[in-house]
Formats: C-alpha cells, sequence, structure tokens
C-alpha cells in the first residue's frame, strides 16, 4: 500500500473517508472553490517560483490567478507572506517540491517535501498557512514521516523546519522540528499497524465509517455524507451521478 500523510491522517479520522477519497479518487461534483487549499497553493507555488527564479515572477503568478472570494486569504497578503517569507530565509537552495517515498514494512510511504536547502548540513523545510492554534507539531504524521525520510535521504541531514504562514498576523514564524529514535521507531511500528488494517479494509470492502468525523468544525459536512448513508443501489447511483473521480487525488504524494 502507498502512504501518504493525508491519506494516513483522514484513515485515522475515518477509514470510509479514506477509502472514498484516496483509495477510490473520488470527489464531490458540486463543485465551489475550497479557499483554504486554493490559498495553501497559490503561496506554495509562489515560493517555489520564487526560490527558483525571482520574487518579481512569484508576484506575477499571484496575479495571474482567479482568487476566489476571502477577507482573509486574498492575493495581497499572500504577496505579503511570500515577501516576509523570503525576508527571513537565509539558506542556500538546492531544490524544491522534490518527491521520495521508502519502505515501510511491506508498505511504502511516499511525499513531497517543499524545499531542500543547505546549511552546515542539508535543511528540509515544509510550509503552512495552517492557524498557529492548529498547528501541531507533534504528533504529526506528516512531519515525522518526511524527517525520517530526510534522515534516510541524506548522510547531512541537519534540520527539519516548518515555515508557518499565518494569515492572521501576516508573519511567517519558523518551527525546529526534531524527533529522537525512540519516537521514530515507534511511528514507523505505529503506521504499519495502521497501514495492514486499512489494506484488510479496502480488500474486503469493509470499512467502518466513525459518526463523529461526519460534521466537523461545526460547519462543515463531510462531502461523503450523502453516499456513505445510502445503501445497496441508491449508494451506486450517488456515486454515479454525485461524484467524480479525481486521479489526482487518488496519487496524491503528500
Amino acid at each position: 500500500m502507498i502512504l501518504r500523510s493525508t491519506f494516513v491522517h483522514v484513515a485515522q479520522r475515518c477509514v470510509r473517508e479514506a477509502y472514498y477519497a484516496y483509495h477510490l479518487g473520488l470527489r464531490t461534483s458540486r463543485g465551489g472553490v475550497n479557499v483554504d487549499i486554493f490559498f495553501g497553493s497559490a503561496v506554495h507555488g509562489a515560493i517555489e517560483i520564487a526560490l527558483r527564479e525571482s520574487e518579481h515572477k512569484a508576484i506575477c503568478y499571484l496575479d495571474s490567478l482567479l482568487w476566489p472570494p476571502s477577507k482573509k486569504k486574498t492575493k495581497p497578503a499572500a504577496v505579503i507572506l511570500l515577501r516576509n517569507f523570503l525576508r527571513k530565509f537565509k539558506h542556500e537552495v538546492m531544490d524544491t517540491e522534490r518527491l521520495f517515498e521508502y519502505d515501510l514494512g511491506r508498505h511504502t510511504w511516499r511525499g513531497k517535501w517543499d524545499l531542500i536547502a543547505k546549511d552546515r548540513g542539508i535543511v528540509i523545510g515544509e510550509h503552512k498557512t495552517t492557524k498557529p492554534a492548529y498547528l501541531q507539531l507533534k504528533p504529526n504524521t506528516q512531519f515525522i514521516a518526511y524527517y525520517e525520510g530526510a534522515k534516510q535521504e541524506f548522510d547531512s541531514f541537519e534540520k527539519f523546519e516548518v515555515y508557518n504562514l499565518d494569515v492572521e498576523s501576516l508573519e511567517v514564524y519558523t518551527h525546529l522540528v526534531n524527533f529522537n529514535q525512540s519516537e521514530c521507531d515507534e511511528w514507523r511500528e505505529e503506521v504499519q499497524v495502521i497501514a495492514d488494517y486499512l489494506d484488510q479494509c479496502f480488500s474486503s470492502g469493509m470499512c467502518p465509517k466513525s459518526d463523529g468525523s461526519c460534521r466537523r468544525y461545526e460547519y462543515r459536512t463531510c462531502q461523503f455524507m450523502d453516499l456513505c448513508t445510502a445503501s445497496g443501489s441508491i449508494r451506486d447511483a450517488v456515486m454515479k451521478n454525485c461524484f467524480n473521480f479525481d486521479i489526482q487525488q487518488k496519487e496524491l504524494s503528500w
């Protein structure tokens, strides 16, 4: 099984949601733009262009996007965060958006480092546009997985940095995240147990649902709720008429 941080995170919340979203690759056809995802992708893209080419080209890229309505996650906010990131970032850039993968027992972990840089040794960087109150550094499946991957990939791996681009304060906060060998070993064992269980669920088609994840944050309903509450031929009809197959979602590297 190919494991990715978003897939594992969702599976820990609800196995059935992970099955629909990342095993089958389903996405609701109701449309609409998720402002949070759009803003995060825009900022990621701008940082990559700025590091590879120039700040000017990165801002031109932001100008070229069709921005959805939002009170805070706007183009001017993205420009300010980009400039503040570039002001703080002092390492020598080696690569951006680098895919990686490594074995976890009979499974494979796949991910994508936002940036690889050089200080005294190799620095791995990850960008987040999450509110500081929601940015959980430990435990965090993505961060420890990326840290473990860097240890295996680079003999001179020095540190893992998380850059929190906060849209509330328009500041960029840098967090140094470190894991000891015991934490890494425990994570590897835990993820292999989770993956074995998911493999069994997906192979049998029997994926338990978590009632508590149907409605989250008091306002957001799971996109698969109609599908999850239907049965038999009705479920097949809902899947056919209300959902699209998204190959990108099925093969995400994050």
